[in-house]
């Protein structure tokens, strides 16, 4: 039997178990030695492809493309610009090269812009991603992020450019994505 997703891409029966089997095994924190050992005894009945082959399948059905960048084995910085040419991590002064000559370690990195994109090639996300132009506000009670003062002052603030109005206040269109970055050291708005 074939399965139909959005657009032009079909998957088999086999493919969904796999991909259902991948999803269950990070959901569960499953151990690779143990989806291992459920392979082999199921073999039989399941035929799932290892971890290798179905991260390579999810990625080729997403069409979402890594970048991997060498970075220090402490993750201090990752090798690139001012750094591209360090052999050692100015932070911790580990090399950045393994004896062999190999980097010691990769940081894999998907683009923001197509990971939204792809939130929006799936009717179930589409209806969350709703929630936030659904939210009917009540200023007595604080519900959600979309209740906070600030959220509520920039609904009624116009976008501006480069000094330019854009004629519109912010998230006034349904599919405005509210986005807030938190890191380690500073908060991205």
């Amino acid at each position: 039997m074939l399965i139909t997703y959005t657009g032009n891409l079909h998957i088999t029966e086999e493919e969904r178990d796999n991909v259902c089997a991948f999803r269950l095994r990070f959901i569960a924190n499953v151990p690779r030695a143990t989806y291992n050992e459920f392979r082999r005894a199921f073999r039989r009945k399941l035929a799932l492809n290892s971890d290798w082959v179905i991260l390579h399948q999810v990625a080729a059905l997403s069409g979402l493309k890594a970048m991997s960048y060498e970075c220090c084995i402490n993750s201090c910085i990752c090798y690139l610009d001012l750094y591209a040419d360090a052999q050692e991590c100015p932070e911790c002064n580990e090399p950045r090269l393994s004896p062999s000559g190999r980097p010691r370690r990769y940081f894999c990195y998907i683009p923001l812009i197509p990971r939204l994109r792809a939130l929006f090639e799936c009717i179930r996300l589409i209806k969350l991603l709703q929630y936030r132009a659904n939210f009917v506000n009540d200023p007595e009670v604080v519900r959600d992020i979309f209740s906070c003062e600030h959220y509520q002052n920039l609904r009624a603030t116009h976008v501006i450019v480069d000094g330019e109005h854009l004629g519109h206040v912010h998230f006034s269109d349904p599919r405005d994505i509210a986005l807030a970055l938190c890191t380690d050291a500073f908060l991205l708005f």
